[in-house]
């Protein structure tokens, strides 16, 4: 492990040493300024399965601040009950909207699992839960009996632990993280879930992006009051604790957040007052990542030629825009808008740990492409870049010329004749060069334009050299 860290390390080196500081800022400022992620919040606290449950979705920056759509943005919404049945909408961002707000008719009782994500990933995702109340519950709340009042109502020294027979921990037992169906007890049990950025899989250690540790008072009713759940994490830092369910509410929350990259974080119910059980686990595992901002093209050329291939570097970032090494394996595409640039490789994975990625640019005509680079989450800036095949052209004529001259002082002759001869050869020759064999040739020392210049001067010099011999055998004049 210390190993690859220092790899790491010395990677992150190497890059920011030939990097272009103020590039990698400014990118990582203008990723700030613009959507980083997706949201998923639901709009009541209390919801029926008669009723559909109100879901509100908010583009967020990096930093968690609503933010304005830049252009049409369309995101899925997923709601998972219980049972496994997914429920699925989709919604469209105009340019300037930050929130909308749909419906979900979920009819299962319990907590159900809700996902939103770009449709094409490019933004990252969210989840979250929301608890739906069976539709048979009474809307009012209706007199308790002595024995739950005094359960629920009774405040105590101290925090009790969670204590339940084996047997009964075994029939509420579910996997952390997945939904759960309404509990059919007796009495009301408590349920805990982690969910928020990234499915709280790969938070971003930057002490602000937060997995979402909610505690779900599972009865009809709400509590008669304030029910305190104490948990102790192994990193990070929670921003409540005790999470508070308070009186009349069937939902208390907290934020978990870290500084530094944590591949398995670990809560643990500690404790409630007063103490009610747990249906399913008392535990949550969270994976805190590298706190990377954005993704971005080191080296982006704004212009070149149509013989000239070009090594495309590209790296995560920070916020500060300093070039920081992924913690899990990830995937990657460079992406051209038009066929006026060819990338190889287009796409890949870039390895944990790993520091940078690239590909190469071979152009294959002249014009104008826009050129990026996207990983599932982030986007990088469109880069334009434009290929030009002035130079190339004027190389052709003058290896033409040059071939031209060789071939009369080799064969003698007609000096015009065999320079215009020259030059009509070694354009042909050029451009089956450019055009033809280059796209389809990866070695860097052929792609460049004295080597256009060299097959012209040859070409011609060929060319004409073996049209004299013709025309010789022929008797005619050349």
């Amino acid at each position: 492990m210390k190993r690859q860290s220092l790899i790491a390390f010395i990677f992150t080196y190497a890059i920011s040493a030939y990097a272009h500081p103020q590039l990698m800022r400014q990118q990582a400022q203008e990723a700030i300024q613009r959507p980083a992620k997706v949201d998923i919040v639901p709009v009541e606290q209390l919801n029926r399965t008669t009723q559909s449950v109100p879901i509100q979705v908010a583009l967020r920056t990096s930093v968690g601040e609503p933010i304005a759509a830049q252009e049409a943005t369309t995101v899925e919404v997923t709601a998972t009950e219980p049972s496994g049945q997914v429920v699925r909408t989709s919604l469209i961002f105009a340019p300037g909207e930050s929130t909308k707000t749909t419906a979900l008719s979920l009819s299962e009782s319990g907590v159900s699992k809700l996902r939103v994500r770009q449709e094409n990933d490019l933004l990252l995702e969210s989840t979250n839960y929301v608890n739906v109340v069976p539709a048979s519950a009474p809307s009012q709340r209706k007199k308790r009996s002595t024995k739950m009042v005094r359960q629920h109502t009774e405040l105590r020294p101290q925090f009790e632990f969670t204590h339940r027979p084996p047997l009964l921990r075994a029939a509420f037992y579910q996997e952390p993280n997945r939904p759960a169906a309404f509990p059919a007890s007796s009495g009301p049990q408590l349920m805990l879930k982690v969910s928020g950025e990234n499915d709280a899989t790969g938070v971003r250690a930057d002490g602000v992006a937060f997995a979402r540790v909610q505690v779900f008072y599972m009865d009809n009713l709400p509590p008669a009051s304030d029910i305190k759940v104490w948990v102790s994490q192994s990193n990070g830092d929670i921003s409540a604790n005790p999470i508070i369910i308070r009186e009349g509410q069937f939902m208390g929350e907290a934020h978990w957040t870290s500084k530094f990259p944590i591949t398995a974080a670990k809560l643990t119910i500690a404790g409630t007052n007063p103490r009610i059980p747990f249906a399913g686990s008392t535990e949550a595992d969270v994976t805190f990542g590298a706190p990377i901002l954005g993704i971005g093209l080191l080296n982006p050329p704004t212009k070149m030629s149509i013989v000239d291939s070009v090594t495309l570097t590209a790296v995560f970032f920070d916020a500060d825009g300093n070039p920081i090494p992924t913690g899990t394996k990830r995937e990657y595409r460079f992406v051209s808008n038009s066929p006026i640039l060819r990338l190889q490789p287009d796409h890949a994975d870039v390895a944990a740990g790993a520091a940078d990625f690239s590909t190469i640019a071979f152009p294959t005509f002249v014009g104008e492409s826009q050129i990026e680079v996207v990983s599932p989450g982030y986007i990088s800036k469109p880069q334009k870049v434009k290929v030009t095949g002035m130079v190339v052209l004027l190389l052709c004529v003058v290896g033409g010329v040059l071939g031209g001259l060789l071939a009369f002082m080799n064969t003698q002759g007609k000096l015009w004749a065999r320079i215009v001869t020259g030059i009509i050869v070694g354009a042909v020759a050029s451009w089956a060069y450019v055009f033809v064999g280059l796209p389809n040739i990866q070695s860097m020392i052929l792609h460049t334009q004295i080597s256009v210049l060299f097959v012209s001067v040859l070409a011609a010099f060929a060319g004409v050299k073996t049209l004299s011999v013709i025309t010789k055998a022929l008797n005619f004049g050349f």
